[in-house]
């Protein structure tokens, strides 16, 4: 089986394109973020900095990205209906969900599983 595993610039990220790899992930990592978006999507390029602004500040956590185009076998696993999506894991638990470019329910996101994290 290839890998499609694509480690990022960036600390603590990584790119996914395939659902037993994103499984094995979560599995293996106690909190996640998985961000699920597309080059072409301007919602999605919209809040960008934010979540990379929000995730900066968590510590001990990992960020899947998940193109929508290239990592169809996610998408579809996840039940993707809009992008951007986000989702919080802990414990390989889905624990909240952002659908949408909501900037005031992202950051909720992020301070709910900080919560989790530093409580």
């Amino acid at each position: 089986m290839e890998n499609t595993t694509v480690e990022t610039a960036k600390p603590n990220r990584t790119t996914l394109t395939k659902r037993d790899e994103l499984a094995k992930f979560i599995k293996e990592n106690k909190y996640v973020i998985i961000k699920v978006s597309a080059t072409w999507c301007k919602p999605c390029k919209s809040i960008s900095d934010l979540v990379e602004q929000c995730f900066d500040k968590l510590i001990g956590a990992k960020m899947i990205y998940v193109d929508a185009d290239v990592g169809f076998d996610i998408y579809s696993k996840l039940k993707i209906r809009q992008i951007p999506t986000l989702y919080s894991y802990i414990d390989g638990k889905p624990m909240d969900v952002v659908v949408g470019a909501n900037n005031d329910e992202i950051v909720d996101l992020f301070v709910k599983l900080a919560g989790h994290m530093y409580n």
